[in-house]
């Protein structure tokens, strides 16, 4: 989002609205067979893989990071689909 500032601020704008922030990262599995912590109901309990709270790795990140990843006290970090990605591209940018 920072890059897409710099290039045009409409289209940061616009893409930022068209998306969802991101904040934290969480990953997780089910085991294949048997069970992992099941509570005697038939429920299983998924693994913990992976766990990142971005907006405090952007936050702590310090020095020319944190200046070009923190606009207007928002961390940039957005997820969007491809092709809404491309749509907003093509109406902002057209060939």
């Amino acid at each position: 989002m920072a890059v897409l500032r710099k290039i045009n601020p409409h289209l940061q704008e616009s893409v930022a609205r068209a998306s969802v922030q991101l904040k934290r990262i969480k990953s997780f599995t089910k085991p294949w067979f048997g069970s992992f912590n099941s509570n005697n109901d038939n429920h299983v309990t998924a693994w913990p893989l992976f766990e990142m709270d971005i907006e405090e790795c952007i936050r702590n990140a310090n020095g020319r990071t944190e200046q070009e990843l923190i606009i207007e006290d928002q961390p940039m970090s957005y997820t969007i689909m491809r092709s809404t990605l491309q749509v907003r591209c093509k109406y902002l940018f057209p060939f």
